[in-house]
């Protein structure tokens, strides 16, 4: 398989496991859903190139915005875009570029095997925080924009509650990876 079938077979999965996992969503305090979605972003992160993890959640946030019940709570259209949770979508697709771009430092090839033991993890825990908590700023200054809400009660609802949770599905999603690339796809990272 060619490295832009891999990398478009990949994006499109990430893509559809997102989507279709939409619906195991937990409401918290202020009302934002809590879901399994930043492992995805991180997954797409470390398993596919930049511009190919941002393809994934651009494809996730395109089929949601078309009306597919895609995001969180299985809700779906262009208003969500605009509502208090879109700083959030437009934080998948950034935080998966940048995400990428931290854990492929390594290489421009995308070959993690250059770089092993404790700067390996340094890489991967950097990209864990720099993509959780940009996930979580931008959906919280998204919210300030969009609902009005003051700075601390963005944060109070939209930031505070969700970096734990973001971090530790970060935590998974490097681990699922590490698996899939040294099993699965055959990569020695």
């Amino acid at each position: 398989m060619t490295e832009r079938a891999r990398s478009l077979t990949l994006a499109a999965l990430i893509a559809a496991l997102m989507a279709s996992t939409a619906w195991i969503s937990f409401p918290t305090l202020g009302g934002i859903p809590l879901s399994p979605q930043t492992l995805f972003v991180v997954l797409a992160a470390y398993l596919l190139k930049p511009r190919w993890a941002g393809a994934s959640m651009a494809l996730y946030v395109l089929l949601g915005a078309c009306g597919l019940p895609v995001f969180a709570g299985g809700r779906g259209g262009a208003a969500i875009l605009v509502g208090p949770t879109g700083g959030y979508l437009a934080g998948f697709i950034v935080a998966a570029v940048l995400g990428a771009l931290i854990f492929h430092v390594d290489t421009d090839t995308g070959d993690k095997t250059q770089l092993r033991g404790s700067t390996r993890w340094v890489i991967d825990a950097t990209g864990i925080i720099v993509s959780a908590i940009l996930i979580n700023v931008l959906g919280s200054a998204w919210m300030v924009v969009s609902a009005g809400f003051t700075l601390s009660k963005a944060l109070a609802v939209g930031f505070v509650p969700f970096v734990m949770p973001n971090l530790l599905k970060g935590l998974a999603a490097v681990l699922i990876a590490r698996y899939l690339a040294r099993v699965v796809l055959a990569d020695k990272s």
